[in-house]
């Protein structure tokens, strides 16, 4: 399959909740297309775990999130969107993830790639 952006891919995956509203009928919880990959969706709900437990950058999104008050599954699911952005990066780029740190010094932008 061919997609034209990230966020086409993620619906694909599954990592994309719809609203339910029809009429003036009771609005239901947001949930996941049901032609979504389901053997993908439990993939990256694996990579989500594994990326929450071992990532530095991710552990701390979703504890910051979690001390919010944000649901714990609705932030996991937000993780399983940025693995997929990230793998779309990494594809398009024909290059290995790098984390980027911006720092601002005398109001130029330094950076500084960790490996």
């Amino acid at each position: 399959m061919s997609y034209e952006n990230p966020k086409q891919l993620a619906c694909h995956c599954g990592v994309v909740s719809f609203e339910h509203i029809s009429g003036s009928s009771i609005q239901k919880r947001s949930r996941a297309h049901q032609m979504a990959n389901k053997t993908m969706k439990k993939q990256l709900h694996m990579c989500a775990l594994a990326a929450v437990r071992y990532d530095p950058e991710l552990k701390a999104y979703y504890e910051r999130k979690a001390q919010e008050g944000k649901n714990r599954m609705l932030v996991l699911n937000n993780v399983r969107n940025k693995l997929v952005l990230r793998v779309c990066a990494v594809v398009k780029r024909q290059r290995p993830y790098q984390k980027t740190v911006a720092l601002y010094r005398y109001h130029r932008i330094v950076h500084f790639i960790y490996f």
